[in-house]
């Protein structure tokens, strides 16, 4: 989930939740982030392994950071 000023974001949502919040992270993105979210791919998604492949895949659908 990408939101801008998470900071503030991210205590309200967890007060409105039910049930309770038990855990939860908020990371920034790295460059590998932003350019797979910007290219849509690896710079040299070739020479990525099959996880890697899935690791990315899996990072744009959710838009979850590392």
């Amino acid at each position: 989930m990408e939101v801008e000023r998470g900071d503030e974001f991210v205590p309200e949502l967890v007060r409105s939740i039910t049930p309770r919040v038990e855990t939860i992270s908020v990371n920034r993105p790295t460059l590998d982030d932003v350019f797979i979210k910007l290219t849509g791919h690896a710079i040299r998604e070739e020479e990525a392994s099959g996880l890697d492949m899935m690791r990315m895949r899996g990072r744009m659908w959710s838009g979850q950071r590392r």
